[in-house]
């Protein structure tokens, strides 16, 4: 059961919530309001979040991984450089046992995917407000299982490698995933043909 001890941090906390699905905003900032103190401030890309990043207090940031215009990997990994004190929990739909390694590797604080219920979304903001990590179950068995990457394929990808992989998995087609990282489709095509021989 949820106490009002529970609740202390994330009373006080401001917390930005970066996502590019409108409905999932909303129902995130009722999920949080619920708190009276809670500030909660929006974002739907990489743009907006830098914006907000720069012109607020932020104490955690809540991030997708499947932005448009950018990968969420690249965008933790930038959020890290400009902004090293702020944690970062990752909150997607790609599963754990694909991508809770290689984000807790870029310097996220927590893991979770979407479908987790709401107890444990307030259980992991709580617990990395008080400054530790968050790990869901499934996210304690894919690093645990990390320690033996010949077994998770996706380890083997660069990180460009990876970036192209989830624009891809998202559906963008190759013209698109090219536009968006300001390469060629014959890299784009080149990248994609590594991909599927490593996985």
């Amino acid at each position: 059961m949820i106490t009002e001890k529970y609740f202390s941090m994330i009373d006080s906390a401001y917390i930005l919530l970066v996502d590019d699905h409108p409905a999932l905003l909303a129902g995130l900032r009722n999920v949080l309001s619920e708190n009276c103190g809670t500030t909660v401030l929006e974002g739907f890309d990489t743009r907006s979040m830098f914006q907000q990043l720069a012109n607020h207090h932020v104490d955690l940031l809540i991030l997708d991984l499947g932005l448009p215009g950018n990968s969420g990997l690249a965008a933790l990994k930038e959020v890290r450089k400009r902004y090293p004190s702020i944690p970062v929990l990752i909150f997607t739909m790609y599963p754990e046992t694909q991508f809770a390694v290689r984000a807790f590797r870029a310097g996220a604080s927590g893991f979770l995917n979407k479908q987790a219920p709401e107890s444990e979304l307030k259980r992991a903001i709580e617990t990395i407000l008080n400054g530790k990590k968050y790990i869901s179950d499934a996210a304690a068995q894919e690093l645990a299982g990390s320690y033996h990457p010949d077994q998770i394929t996706h380890n083997t990808l660069t990180d460009r490698e990876f970036e192209i992989f989830l624009m891809l998995a998202r559906g963008d087609s190759i013209s698109k995933t090219a536009e968006r990282l300001s390469l060629s489709v014959k890299t784009i095509s080149t990248h994609r043909s590594n991909i599927l021989n490593k996985m």
